[in-house]
């Protein structure tokens, strides 16, 4: 589903590409540091056809209306011809390592959400089938970023 670097000739069919990383006020050096860390090895590795904004957002969750939390959200902005690119938000709040590891599986989630987006796959399948994946790829995304850590 993500796309490979050495995939990239197949999927250049924007002008605009790659992450940009948006840090609100509140946001710790130490949070930006680890972020940055995780997102930079994901564009190493990864291939990012349309241009896709993350905000960080300086709170532990997002409360949704009907008072469900929240981590992350993928907003598609169907009009990135008009300069209105994808976004994803994500709460960022890292006390202990596995709030780390808890952001980098909301990056990596959302992140497949942006995938799917860019596939049509919102289209087929169903919302918990989307989901289900979104979660099966930020648990292998993540296990990939710990084990190049290692090395």
């Amino acid at each position: 589903m993500w796309i490979s670097k050495n995939e990239k000739q197949s999927y250049n069919d924007s002008a605009v590409k790659g992450i940009r990383l948006h840090f609100t006020n509140g946001i710790t050096i130490q949070e930006k540091f680890a972020c940055r860390k995780f997102c930079y090895w994901l564009v190493k590795c990864y291939w990012f056809p349309i241009r896709i904004n993350i905000k960080f957002i300086d709170c532990s969750y997002f409360k949704a209306v009907d008072g469900h939390k929240y981590y992350g959200i993928f907003y598609a902005n169907d009009e990135y011809k008009k300069r209105h690119y994808p976004e994803i938000r994500v709460a960022v709040k890292i006390n202990s390592q596995l709030d780390e590891y808890n952001v980098f599986l909301t990056i990596a989630h959302e992140l497949t959400h942006y995938f799917q987006w860019y596939f049509y796959e919102e289209k087929e399948k169903t919302a918990r089938s989307l989901e289900v994946t979104a979660t099966r790829w930020a648990n292998y995304i993540v296990s990939e970023f710990y084990n190049y850590c290692k090395v």
